[in-house]
This record gives structure tokens, C-alpha cells and sequence, in this order.
């Protein structure tokens, strides 16, 4: 592995199969766009769909990437959990694979942080709606959710659920001790430790 590293950005893998040879790309070329000395840790959480036999295919025998396998399903907030204790970078992030938050905005998110603006920046998610009944009712649920979990956590977060979250290492490591929930709820638990 390189001698220092910048950024370490954390993948969590749940049957991403079908993301991983487009997106694992387009990211470290974001990456290395900016001039970046990261390392990739790729965690996948008992995938069933051949998302481990890509992993295996695409980041074997790299230097700059920690490849690990859970036998068993843990749960995205133990997988990501797990990835930022093991990251050695100045800065950790973690970004869902399907990129559905873009990784051209990783430089202006590291900007913050190098900055010592912010401890932890989170992406916002803005959709544009289809005039589908399904796809309306899961918007109008995501909304009420976001505007109960700003009233709990009380911080200027817009959206704690966003698969796009980048941290000083220093500041979130001791956060992390205090983490319960291993599951989907994981990404409000941090984001209300780190206020």
C-alpha cells in the first residue's frame, strides 16, 4: 500500500452485481482525477447475486484496496462500521456503490473537511419525480422521515439517510464505540453521535 494515504473510502456490498464494473471504475477515476492517495475497502455482506466473484475478478491482488467477505449477513451499518476502523487515510467516506449520490462530489466534500469546516459532511438527495403512485408514496415517506430524523438529531442535516458520508478519521472514530444499530437506521445513529 502507498506509504500515505489521503482518503480511504469504504464500499459496502450487499448483491451489487449488477453496479460494480461500471461504477467501481468511474469512482477511483474521480479518484485519481483529483490526485488523490486513497485506498478502497471493499467490504461485500454475503452477497448471493456474484457480487464476491467480481470483487474477486476486479480488485484482486491490488495494493490499495482491503478486500474482505462476511460469510453472514451483518448489516450495512456493522459493514460500514467495520471499513472505517479499518481505513488509514486522514479522511474516510463511505458512498453507496450504485453511485446514486455522483463521486464527483467526493473533492468538494474532502474540501470541507481539509478546510476544518466540518467533521462530517453529508450529501443531500434531490429527485425528480415520475407521476408513479409507488415511486410518490415512497418520496412522500422518504420525506417524513428526513423532517422527523432533522427534529430528533437537531443539526443542520438535510438528509441522514444519504449512502454518501465522508468523516475526519479522528473525530469519527470515537462515535463509532457508541454505535448500536448495525442495520439500515446505522446512517441516523452516526449522524446524530457526530452533532
Amino acid at each position: 500500500m502507498k506509504d500515505s494515504i489521503d482518503l480511504s473510502v469504504v464500499i459496502a456490498c450487499y448483491n451489487e452485481a449488477e453496479h460494480l464494473r461500471q461504477s467501481l471504475p468511474e469512482l477511483e477515476h474521480v479518484l485519481r482525477a483529483f490526485g488523490m492517495r486513497y485506498e478502497l475497502i471493499v467490504i461485500d455482506d454475503a452477497s448471493s447475486d456474484g457480487t464476491p466473484e467480481i470483487l474477486h475478478e476486479l480488485l484482486d491482488g491490488r495494493q490499495d484496496v482491503q478486500l474482505r467477505f462476511h460469510e453472514t449477513n451483518r448489516g450495512r451499518g456493522a459493514t460500514v462500521q467495520e471499513g472505517i476502523k479499518l481505513a488509514r487515510g486522514d479522511m474516510v467516506g463511505f458512498l453507496d456503490i450504485d453511485l446514486e449520490i455522483s463521486a464527483w462530489y467526493i473533492p468538494a466534500a474532502l474540501d470541507l473537511l481539509r478546510r476544518e469546516q466540518a467533521d462530517m459532511v453529508i450529501a443531500h438527495r434531490v429527485y425528480k419525480l415520475r407521476p408513479h403512485p409507488v415511486v410518490l408514496l415512497r418520496h412522500l415517506l422518504s420525506i417524513g422521515y428526513r423532517m422527523l430524523a432533522r427534529w430528533m438529531i437537531d443539526a443542520p442535516v438535510q438528509d441522514s439517510e444519504a449512502g454518501f458520508k465522508f468523516f475526519r478519521r479522528q473525530a469519527v472514530l470515537p462515535v463509532l464505540d457508541r454505535c448500536q444499530d448495525t442495520g439500515w437506521f446505522w446512517d441516523t445513529e452516526i449522524t446524530y453521535l457526530s452533532h
